[in-house]
């Protein structure tokens, strides 16, 4: 039974902990929550068994993996617990900043982690669509993203909707940086024009479309329900069995599953 770490009560946090109670080869090691909830929700004592807390550590040192779907401000602490206590660490949250980032591939020297700003098989599918795309069709097809989240989302674009940009960008030989326009800015030939919507309670849409003089093509993907996350995590949590130090994304699980 592969043991794992939630760290999050959110909606994530709560469907992950359902699910890993329906899975027949995983068990949950426990619940992580911020200290000043802890005792307070007897909802999440129940869904997690008894197994609350906000003791990171012992959640790290009681994990084979940590599955951290909570907001950026306690990423670098977590990635620096899992090293600590060799568990292996997938994480999902957007937004990032660099000290994030560092920390997670500072972990990454000594045990597999797994970061992703969407733990989606079907994203991960489309990010490499995307980038045969661009490197397919030349600058005279028009390039927008378009993505659709609920209005409680904080970051715009969101984070999936940036990676699909960086795909893009880098297939050709560019950086985001330089090609990203925002809705309402003039675009030259070859930029990147994002197109946000908040609306209502949707998971998530996600929309590449490159129109040419007289052809237009899409690549679209759209979440249902936000249990396919849940799933996501799971099975990279999975995925990452065995797998020596190193940081991974969902690009390397289904370049894997496709060889």
């Amino acid at each position: 039974m592969m043991k794992l770490g939630v760290l999050g009560a959110g909606r994530m946090g709560r469907e992950i902990v359902a699910q890993i109670a329906a899975a027949a080869d995983c068990e949950l090691a426990g619940l992580w929550i911020r200290e000043s909830r802890t005792g307070t929700d007897g909802a999440l004592g129940a869904l997690a068994g008894g197994k609350l807390g906000s003791d990171l550590d012992e959640l790290a040192r009681r994990s084979d993996v940590l599955l951290d779907f909570t907001l950026p401000g306690p990423t670098a602490a977590i990635a620096l617990a899992a090293a600590r206590h060799e568990a292996r660490l997938v994480c999902g949250v957007s937004g990032l900043d660099t000290t994030a980032t560092d920390a997670l591939q500072a972990a990454a020297g000594s045990i597999a982690v797994l970061y992703d700003r969407n733990i989606s098989v079907g994203v991960a599918v489309l990010r490499e669509l995307t980038a045969i795309a661009g490197a397919a069709l030349d600058t005279s097809f028009a390039c927008e993203i378009h993505e659709t989240h609920h209005v409680h989302k904080l970051d715009a674009p969101s984070g999936t909707a940036l990676k699909l940009g960086e795909a893009l960008a880098a297939s050709r030989g560019r950086t985001l940086q330089e090609l990203r326009r925002d809705e309402h800015e003039a675009a030259r030939p070859g930029d990147i024009r994002f197109v946000v919507r908040r609306e209502g309670d949707v998971p998530g849409e996600h929309t590449v479309r490159f129109a040419g003089r007289n052809e237009t093509l899409l690549l679209h993907h759209a979440v249902s329900d936000r249990g396919v996350f849940a799933e996501g995590a799971i099975s990279a949590a999975r995925w990452l069995a065995g797998r020596p130090p190193g940081l991974y994304s969902m690009r390397d699980v289904v370049r894997v599953r496709a060889e």
